[in-house]
C-alpha cells in the first residue's frame, strides 16, 4: 500500500525540471553551433568544399554504407557548414550564428544570477496613519 501522506512532487517542481530540461536541451545545440563556428580556423577558405583530413581521420573505423558511417558523415557536412559560415563578415553569416550566440551568452548569464543570493524577497510593511486633509468650506449659492 502506497504511503498516503508522503508529499509527491508538486506541479510546480515537475514543471520546473521540465523546463530545465528543455533549457538543457537548448543550451547543448547552440553551444554545438558556436563550437562548430570557432573551428573554421580548420577549413581551408580556398577550398571551402573540401573536408579537413583530421575530421576525416572520425571516419577511420567505421565501415563506408553503414548507418554509423552515414550519421558520421551527415554530422561532419553539418560541421563545415556552420564552420564555413564563420569566415563570413558578420553582416553576410547566417543569422542563426547571431542567435545562437545570445543564446549561449543568455542562458550563462541566467545561471549565473540564479546562484547569486536568496531566491525570497525580505519586505516589511509599514503602514503610517495620518489624518485627513481639512480643506475650508464654500458655500455655493443658486441663482
Amino acid at each position: 500500500m502506497a504511503d498516503i501522506f508522503k508529499p509527491g512532487t508538486s506541479h510546480l517542481e515537475r514543471t520546473e525540471r521540465e523546463l530545465q530540461r528543455v533549457e538543457n536541451e537548448i543550451v547543448s545545440e547552440a553551444s554545438a553551433i558556436v563550437h562548430s563556428v570557432l573551428r573554421f580556423d580548420e577549413i581551408d577558405p580556398e577550398k571551402p568544399n573540401e573536408l579537413p583530413s583530421t575530421w576525416l581521420e572520425e571516419l577511420n573505423g567505421l565501415q563506408l554504407g553503414t548507418a554509423e558511417h552515414d550519421e558520421a558523415m551527415e554530422r561532419l557536412l553539418r560541421r563545415k557548414r556552420v564552420a564555413v559560415a564563420g569566415w563570413m563578415s558578420a553582416k553576410t553569416a547566417p543569422v542563426a550564428l547571431s542567435i545562437a550566440k545570445s543564446v549561449l551568452v543568455g542562458a550563462m548569464k541566467a545561471r549565473a544570477m540564479s546562484d547569486q543570493g536568496p531566491k525570497h524577497l525580505n519586505i516589511n510593511l509599514v503602514s503610517i496613519s495620518a489624518p485627513m486633509p481639512v480643506f475650508p468650506e464654500k458655500k455655493v449659492e443658486n441663482e
